[in-house]
């Protein structure tokens, strides 16, 4: 908060946990940033040991777990709450369907074998990224940086990719290109704004299609499961087609177009479940999705 500050100092060896632990040696460590018991309060000092460790299963029938409970990691990825964060979407919509009695309540074993395997390469990924952060010699920092910098330079400073990891074995289609991968998100026209597509369009089950229909693409039983879901069928195309959203920046054409696919199968966590090039391979890979969450049979209209 306001005139707070957090600040952190590795335990070297040969110093003690409980000498750590002293407030005397707390001002010490922040004496060479004009920091002293006249001018700050200390409100709170500790010793911590990271850890790196997760629970091999998530859940065991109706009970799960999530967050703190199911998985910790050292914070040099700062992927700690933000796994958090996607243990709660990915329960929180499954739990919702079960408890509409849209899903069976067997769902939650893909939650437990997606997550699992998302966290643990988050874990790791912060363990190998402390090797380097915590560097101590001088002459092996230095060479850190050095490459650190030449990397960046290399690459432009792009960001690094998003898809780096995907969800364990659940709810989505191995075969499909994407899938178990998050959606891109672009800048859209729909509903009388221009705005990125889940705040412009919201959020749920939907069946993306570029400049294509997938409502009709899905048959009569597909369409009574995708609303019972609460899902919808939306159509995105360039400015001027007859999609229900605009392509404002050419985002999805972009994608799609580059992994060959028409439609797009998308969770309520904005997980990818399935792509596909053809209103069959949608309908097959819809049908093996909605198979792998036990989603009740649905009464076509």
């Amino acid at each position: 908060g306001p005139r707070r500050r957090r600040w952190e100092y590795m335990v070297l060896p040969g110093e003690s946990v409980e000498e750590m632990q002293t407030p005397e040696t707390a001002w010490k460590l922040l004496a060479p940033w004009g920091l002293t018991p006249d001018n700050a309060e200390l409100e709170r000092s500790a010793v911590y040991r990271f850890q790196a460790r997760w629970a091999k299963v998530w859940n065991k029938g109706r009970c799960a777990l999530a967050g703190d409970a199911a998985h910790l990691m050292p914070p040099f990825a700062g992927e700690g709450m933000c796994a958090g964060l996607r243990d709660a979407f990915a329960l929180g919509w499954r739990l919702n369907a079960i408890l509409d009695g849209k899903i069976g309540v067997d769902a939650l074993d893909s939650y437990s074998s997606e997550r699992l395997e998302h966290a643990k390469h988050y874990i790791n990924f912060s363990q190998e990224l402390g090797k380097i952060i915590c560097i101590s010699d001088p002459e092996a920092a230095a060479e850190r940086d050095q490459v650190m910098k030449a990397d960046l330079a290399a690459r432009n400073f792009t960001p690094v990719p998003t898809d780096i990891c995907q969800l364990g074995p659940g709810a989505w289609c191995a075969d499909a290109a994407h899938a178990g991968e998050l959606s891109v998100q672009g800048v859209v026209e729909a509903n009388g704004k221009r705005d990125r597509f889940d705040q412009a369009v919201g959020f749920g089950w939907m069946v993306l299609g570029l400049e294509a229909d997938p409502a009709a693409a899905l048959d009569a039983v597909q369409r009574a499961q995708l609303a019972a879901l609460g899902g919808r069928s939306v159509r995105i195309g360039a400015q001027g087609s007859a999609g229900d959203v605009v392509d404002a920046e050419g985002t999805y054409a972009k994608w799609l177009n580059g992994i060959g696919a028409t439609f797009v199968l998308l969770r309520p966590d904005f997980y990818v479940a399935a792509t596909a090039a053809t209103a069959e391979e949608l309908r097959h890979r819809f049908d093996e999705v909605m198979g792998r969450l036990h989603v009740r049979a649905a009464v076509a209209a």
